[in-house]
């Protein structure tokens, strides 16, 4: 990014730079149009890498990341009518058949942070062996969820004394949700899971110092689904 003016003043390469490349990237689509435009589309990317970096010019503070991804693959469905709807008038789009329904995953990844602020600087280390996304709306409301494998947290930062070390074999999240208005019920679903969740042993010295705890990983999990009225349109 050579430039970028904000309130009429010029942000330069000095504030903010990103670089990202991808490598043996692969991509399939097909579209078909009738009454609604249908797509199908698949891809794969082999590896992205990216080297981002920004300044506040007020306070001077900074961020630098940078990591890559492994192995992505994604697949999705769609459709998008053809006339007389705006983009922004969401419930008349669902209404008229707009849908899509889409997965991503990858098989490695990691990152690397550092910062500096007003408070101090710190960095923080991520990786995992793979995860995956998805991610569902149409006119019988929306469904999101995310997950990761190996997750690692390693961080130091500016208030915590100790250094930040976190695992979890399995990290998960899910939400299904309706989005219209109607007198009938309709399905919902929150989901939570830390699977073989563990901490260092210099953190758990914060919370409980003379080791009366177990300190072996454990799993924390919620699985929540019900049915509820939605009393109005949340677009």
């Amino acid at each position: 990014m050579d430039s970028l003016t904000v309130d009429d003043e010029t942000i330069g390469p000095d504030f903010a730079r990103a670089k990202v490349s991808l490598k043996d990237v692969t991509v399939n689509s097909t579209t078909l149009t009738s009454e609604l435009r249908e797509y199908s589309q698949s891809g794969s990317i082999g590896l992205i890498t990216y080297d981002v970096a920004f300044s506040d010019p007020e306070t001077g503070g900074t961020i630098k990341m940078d990591g890559a991804l492994q192995e992505l693959a994604s697949n999705s469905l769609g459709s998008i009518p053809n006339t007389g709807i705006k983009a922004q008038d969401v419930a008349t789009m669902l209404d008229a058949g707009f849908a899509v329904n889409s997965t991503a995953s990858y098989q490695a990844g990691n990152m690397d942070i550092a910062f500096n602020g007003p408070d101090g600087a710190g960095t923080a280390t991520t990786s995992s062996t793979g995860g995956e996304i998805g991610f569902t709306m149409d006119g019988n409301g929306l469904r999101y969820s995310i997950g990761q494998d190996n997750l690692a947290i390693n961080a130091l930062m500016p208030d915590v004394p100790l250094p930040i070390t976190l695992n979890m074999a399995t990290s998960k999240f899910n939400v299904t949700m309706p989005l219209r208005k109607s007198d009938d019920e309709q399905d919902f679903a929150f989901g939570f899971m830390m699977g073989d969740f563990a901490v260092s042993d210099m953190l758990w010295s914060m919370f409980d110092p003379a080791a009366n705890l177990p300190h072996n990983p454990a799993t924390f999990a919620v699985d929540l689904s019900g049915k509820a009225k939605v009393l109005f349109d949340l677009f």
